[in-house]
């Protein structure tokens, strides 16, 4: 059973449009890299991250405000040189990470701040050791591998400061992950060589995965973890002008991170059983027409036709929920296919024109797979000038996107409360705009 495009009946718009929910951020992001040469055979590259995150989210239920402030840095030593007729390479570093946070909760009258529900502080820490070698195993280097090992560590520190009586911070910390990996090519062809990898990766708990904003805070909540074994081949012909990659591969993930919506329409987050990830992709790149092949007073300088395919037959193995057992079922809000095709020509005096069609197929948005987002086929065109006007360069561009008017849903709410999953995008929509670069 599917429900139509667009869902039962809601009272989320009205809701929303009632309380003026939106989205307002304002960001401001700093780095800084340097890249040293020790000796012949050692480098290093350090970096330094900042960043500062004003956020305000009136919505339904509530109105948040947060002040997000972010740092970091990563270093990493290089070490390389010959053995014998090999050619080796050694990477290890360190990368750390850190966050202080103020989260705000209000109620939300309107779009204009209430009462306080909740005042937070979250202090984030996380950290990892890395280290891959690489080496060539035969005299004309046709066959290489790679291997590595990488350890992970998050913790993050809550406190509710609107809460007089809540005594010392609580703790979120995830177990250490360790991830290997190991690859290995083989060069068929000069330009072409098959490869196989075998790595263990994991993806830690956002800080709004453990922190909704309903306020919870969950200590339990552990990263996701898994195997993923791949095989492929990637090369060129006809020279350069025809790329590809294809390959297929199997990924089996543990302690699946699954968003959940209550009756209040609050988003919290669980780990939830087992998934088996196996599926396959294609990716080529052609150039028709090159600047190699024309004079130069020609007027067509390039044409490249660029196309993707992905096929992602996803689903449970190990996933139970309030007595519902749901193994076998499709992954939710995962579509089995997903197709992208793209045209982009450019011209001798400026004029270019990029254009793409995507098409996705239909996607579960429940677990039980009862409900359904259509399939739905998007075209996109622009059509741009480039030209300089003195010392500055200009791109004058219109657009259309949505060409075909397709009724479609864009940012689905999985698992959603009440039936509200769909949010209905723009029909067709036209834009322009001018870029200056001084």
């Amino acid at each position: 059973m599917t429900q139509s495009q667009w869902g039962t009946d809601t009272t989320a718009y009205p809701l929303a449009i009632k309380q003026k929910a939106a989205v307002f951020n304002r960001s401001l992001f700093v780095g800084a890299g340097l890249k040293s040469k020790i000796s012949s055979v050692i480098d290093n590259e350090t970096a330094l991250v900042f960043s500062r995150t004003d956020f305000k989210n009136p919505f339904t239920s509530n109105y948040e405000k947060r002040r997000e402030i972010n740092y970091g840095g990563r270093s990493v030593f290089t070490f390389h040189g010959p053995n014998s007729s090999r050619e080796w390479q050694l990477l290890a570093g360190v990368e750390w990470m850190g966050g202080n946070d103020h989260i705000d909760n209000y109620g939300n009258q309107q779009g204009i701040i209430d009462t306080v529900q909740y005042k937070d502080h979250l202090v984030l820490e996380k950290h990892s050791f890395f280290m891959q070698y690489g080496m060539d195993l035969d005299r004309p280097k046709k066959w290489h591998l790679q291997a590595g090992i990488s350890t992970n560590q998050q913790r993050l520190s809550y406190s509710r400061l609107s809460d007089s009586s809540f005594g010392q911070p609580e703790i979120a910390r995830t177990a250490y992950q360790w991830s290997p990996k190991l690859g290995l090519t083989y060069r068929l062809l000069p330009d072409m060589v098959v490869f196989g990898n075998a790595a263990k990766g994991f993806s830690t708990p956002t800080i709004a995965e453990i922190h909704p904003s309903d306020g919870r805070f969950e200590r339990s909540l552990q990263a996701e973890s898994g195997w993923n074994l791949e095989i492929g081949i990637k090369g060129s012909l006809i020279g350069t002008r025809l790329q590809f990659q294809g390959s297929v591969y199997r990924f089996s993930l543990n302690n699946a991170i699954v968003r959940r919506v209550d009756a209040s329409n609050i988003e919290y987050f669980v780990n939830a059983g087992k998934t088996r990830q196996s599926g396959a992709e294609l990716w080529l790149s052609y150039e028709l027409l090159s600047a190699e092949q024309w004079h130069p007073s020609r007027w067509i300088q390039q044409i490249m036709l660029n196309g993707s395919y992905s096929y992602q037959p996803y689903h449970f193995l190990d996933y139970q929920v309030t007595g519902n057992n749901y193994n076998g079922h499709p992954l939710t809000g995962v579509p089995k296919n997903v197709c992208n095709l793209s045209l982009s020509i450019q011209t001798k005096n400026g004029l270019y024109l990029n254009s793409m069609v995507n098409n996705t197929s239909r996607i579960p948005l429940n677990d039980a797979s009862s409900v359904y987002a259509n399939a739905y086929t998007l075209w996109q065109a622009k059509l741009g000038y480039r030209l300089m006007v003195h010392s500055v360069a200009l791109n004058l561009y219109i657009g259309l996107d949505n060409i075909l008017d397709q009724a479609y849903s864009l940012g689905n709410d999985i698992n959603a409360y009440g039936g509200r999953y769909f949010n209905p995008a723009p029909g067709r929509n036209y834009y322009a705009g001018i870029e200056l670069d001084f």
